[in-house]
């Protein structure tokens, strides 16, 4: 009666998590982007502190401002139509290429300046990743909720 017992809780298990799977994998782009930038936006924030306390200077650039100050969230785009496609991924990096230069100099040094892999560092950061996690989850978990009161109506 004991493994009887256990294999219908399993099979119930597997049941419920193979119908849990196969709504996530009919997310549309708009849905697969909500969750990445709730996650995005997570890092941004990360990377601009960080950014702010290892390489602010005291240099006022008019044009280009500071690096920390440049962050921002991208949501990149196929060459499938005149606007592109959306993909549902979000980018998180400098708004020019002036800061994106430098700031990879900065990341992985030359043979002139010594690398502090700050940008490596605060991606391989398992707070951070938790955090990152944590902001793509709750976002999931409420598109799901959506698609059930969908479904329940």
């Amino acid at each position: 009666i004991m493994a009887e017992t256990i294999v219908n809780g399993l099979d119930d298990a597997l049941d419920l998590f193979d119908k849990q799977l196969e709504k996530s994998t009919k997310l549309n782009v708009v849905e697969k982007q909500t969750i990445t930038q709730a996650g995005g936006a997570v890092f941004r924030d990360h990377l601009r502190e960080e950014t702010s306390a290892k390489h602010r200077s005291n240099h006022n650039d008019k044009t280009w401002g500071h690096a920390a100050d440049n962050i921002d969230m991208y949501s990149p785009r196929g060459n499938s139509s005149k606007f592109g496609t959306l993909f549902g991924d979000t980018l998180v990096g400098w708004k020019n290429r002036y800061h994106a230069m430098n700031m990879e100099r900065l990341n992985d040094g030359t043979r002139f300046i010594k690398a502090d892999h700050f940008v490596t560092n605060l991606r391989n950061d398992q707070s951070v990743r938790s955090e990152i996690l944590a902001a793509e989850k709750a976002a999931y978990s409420k598109i799901m909720k959506q698609h059930e009161n969908k479904e329940g109506d």
